[in-house]
């Protein structure tokens, strides 16, 4: 049985100052000069190993190595240039280019192509390889103070968490996944606990009882593997794409360390304000997996927690607004972007595309996708991304979203809209409980005002996704809005003017009355 825990408290300094390196610095996470020495081998070609392969121990590159179709050419170019100048190279492009001849030779170079990206174990091993080696320090000692990832481990679900925000929720995301119907040592959940050091107007910022309550949870649970780990972060480096890239990196790492006989392993992208799945959650991922390993990822189903819905139509309408336009958009086209709180990569893969972009304050999760599917721009075998069907639905908490909603905006604005943006500092959105004053679900739904409420957030949502002479606007009227119930026109203003919405309102009536139960008897989850 593991342990109920690890949350080793790093590093010995109070803060983690990454700025200027995209990463942890030497000494963040502790320090060892055997370790800086392994990072950082010396190298007699310069930055050639980061393109082409690992440094050897005689210091020169070892040519077990994954190069573009540009790489490769430009190679085979200097070794036909070699046969040609003989003497006249250097002795260390020499040595290298007569290595490149042999691993032609002996087949052990693969050319990148859209459809061919090399063993996956080749991919992990180029990956760690040109981590920078400040970087790879960092990693390499968070990986190290987790206990290793277990042999049949196929798959960890991926959780930051803020540290000074989510005591409300984080046992309850937890909890989420306690009841999957596969082994509990087939998946593994980790965490980064993190949180800035300071405010933006320079007051301190602690912990809350985010750690108190993993820990609860771990006590509670101890079949399940919950692996964490937590950092103080400067206020510069509190960027979402960092944090995501470090903590995905720590898990990469163990599973690499496991070596070229593990299993295959996938990433699960998550959030800490997740209200449920079903127990079959994981094992449809695995599923698909293995039954269609010529695509790398898999988009999972995403919904808000129901209850919400059940405190204004406003926020429900708009939430299924925008989940219909994604879906319509979806079945037109086959370049599915990688966004959402729920999403499960190849672990190769990831490594294959760099992983997330360390400098993006938002959207993180939406450039991973579009790295992913340029990277199989033109393959003809392989996918990019594909959706996971309904047995992937994921609830996840709607806190922005009626956040936004309270500010006069659409919840599709809600992560961008000037007053409810995505950051480090979130405490108004994510710590304070969202409470309803005044009138109820039928009194706002029999409101003479909701139709230009409905109309002002079809407006919005359009405008986020078209712009008005936009033909597609013209198949979102005509083909979503009546799905929901809503008829409607555009002026030639690019204005939409709803006509009427008594079929919505039916169907809201007849939300408002199943909701409850379905939730809370037919899923399990908590009101």
């Amino acid at each position: 049985m593991p342990d109920p825990i690890q949350v080793p408290v790093v590093p010995p300094k109070s803060v983690l100052d990454m700025r200027g390196i995209g990463m942890f610095p030497p000494g963040g996470l502790g320090s060892d000069p055997q370790l800086s020495e392994l990072c950082a081998p010396p190298n007699p070609l310069g930055s050639i190993d980061t393109q082409s392969g690992r440094v050897g121990d005689d210091g020169m590159v070892e040519m077990t190595v994954r190069l573009t179709s540009e790489e490769f050419q430009l190679l085979s170019a200097t070794a036909a240039l070699r046969k040609r100048l003989g003497d006249g190279l250097a002795p260390e492009v020499r040595a290298f280019v007569e290595r490149f001849d042999r691993a032609i030779a002996q087949g052990t170079v693969t050319e990148l192509t859209a459809d061919n990206r090399g063993d996956p174990y080749s991919c992990l091993d180029a990956y760690v390889s040109d981590m920078a080696p400040r970087e790879r320090e960092a990693v390499t000692v968070a990986a190290g103070n987790l206990p290793p990832m277990e042999p049949q481990c196929r798959a960890t679900i991926c959780i930051p968490v803020a540290a000074h925000e989510e005591q409300r929720h984080i046992y309850r995301t937890l909890k989420a996944f306690s009841r999957q119907d596969v082994s509990p040592d087939t998946f593994e959940i980790v965490l980064f606990l993190n949180h800035p050091s300071a405010k933006k107007d320079g007051s301190a910022i602690g912990p809350d009882r985010t750690i108190n309550e993993v820990v609860r949870f771990s006590q509670d649970f101890p079949d399940l593997r919950v692996r964490s780990f937590y950092s103080v972060l400067h206020p510069d480096d509190a960027k979402i794409g960092l944090i995501r890239k470090f903590l995905n990196d720590v898990v990469v790492m163990r599973h690499y360390w496991r070596g070229r006989e593990a299993p295959e392993h996938c990433l699960i992208r998550t959030d800490a304000d997740t209200h449920g799945v079903k127990p079959g959650y994981i094992a449809n991922y695995l599923k698909l997996f293995d039954r269609h390993p010529n695509v790398d990822a898999f988009k999972g189903k995403l919904d808000w927690d129901w209850p919400s819905y059940l405190k204004d139509p406003a926020l429900l309408f708009g939430t299924r607004l925008f989940m219909a336009l994604d879906s319509f958009i979806h079945s037109t086209t086959d370049n599915i972007g990688g966004g959402g709180a729920n999403f499960a990569i190849r672990t190769s893969r990831y490594a294959d595309i760099g992983g997330y972009d360390p400098g993006s304050e938002m959207a993180e999760d939406v450039g991973l996708g579009v790295a992913l599917n340029n990277m199989r721009s033109g393959a003809i075998e392989h996918i990019a991304i594909r959706c996971a069907g309904a047995a992937s639905i994921l609830y996840t908490d709607n806190r922005r979203g009626w956040a936004a909603l309270r500010k006069g905006h659409a919840p599709v604005c809600q992560w961008h809209n000037g007053d409810t943006d995505f950051g480090a500092e979130n405490s108004e959105i994510r710590a304070v409980p969202f409470a309803v004053e005044g009138q109820t679900f039928a009194e706002l739904l029999l409101a003479p005002e909701f139709s230009e409420r409905v109309q002002s957030l079809i407006q919005q949502t359009f405008d986020f996704y078209a712009i008005p002479s936009d033909p597609v606007r013209l198949a979102y009227i005509e083909r979503v809005l009546p799905m929901l119930g809503v008829k409607a026109v555009q002026g030639e203003d690019g204005k939409i003017v709803v006509s009427d919405i008594s079929v919505l309102i039916d169907r809201m009536r007849n939300f408002h009355d199943f909701a409850p139960s379905y939730w809370r008897d037919t899923l399990g989850f908590e009101m």
